[in-house]
């Protein structure tokens, strides 16, 4: 449950990604998720007094749910990627679908570091923004629905 967290979501992204978190993340939470008041944007709301890697780490394990935003420079970003791998080491732990990545751009399958492959193969939580209004709309539905439920993750092979 959500009450069971310290926030709400907890949003990373590269310095590029802060322009859509202010123009259309935002605005989004705020009409059409007021209950998610309670959330960590990117460095500037981490947890003063400790480290940056343990401030980084804290906010992921007490977030219901953490949005990557993942762009093409974001993923050529050593400090973007560490954060990435705190976060695929979270899920792998806590066997549970909290974290979604939201492309904000395309990127190359090639371009993609083998971390965000292989999050996509085991996990594949993601949505893709668009600059396409009927695109938005869809991005914005499957949004609301991810920020709603994490699903525990089930890694046992089927017997018969």
């Amino acid at each position: 449950d959500p009450e069971d967290f310290d926030f709400d979501l907890n949003v990373i992204f590269k310095d590029e990604g802060e322009e859509w978190v202010q123009r259309q993340l935002r605005p989004f939470i705020e009409e059409s998720c007021p209950h998610l008041a309670r959330n960590v944007f990117g460095d500037e709301d981490l947890f003063l007094g400790m480290h940056v890697l343990d401030a980084v780490l804290h906010a992921m394990e007490n977030s219901f749910k953490t949005l990557i935003l993942v762009s093409a420079a974001a993923v050529n970003d050593q400090w973007f990627m560490t954060k990435f791998r705190l976060a695929l080491n979270y899920v792998n732990d806590a066997q549970t679908e909290n974290v979604l990545l939201v492309f904000l751009e395309d990127v190359e399958d090639d371009e993609l570091p083998i971390l965000v492959r292989l999050f996509l193969n085991d996990h594949g939580s993601y949505l893709h923004w668009t600059n396409d209004a009927a695109g938005q709309r869809y991005f914005w539905k499957e949004m609301k629905k991810c920020l709603t439920v994490n699903r525990r993750t089930d890694r046992r092979i089927p017997v018969e």
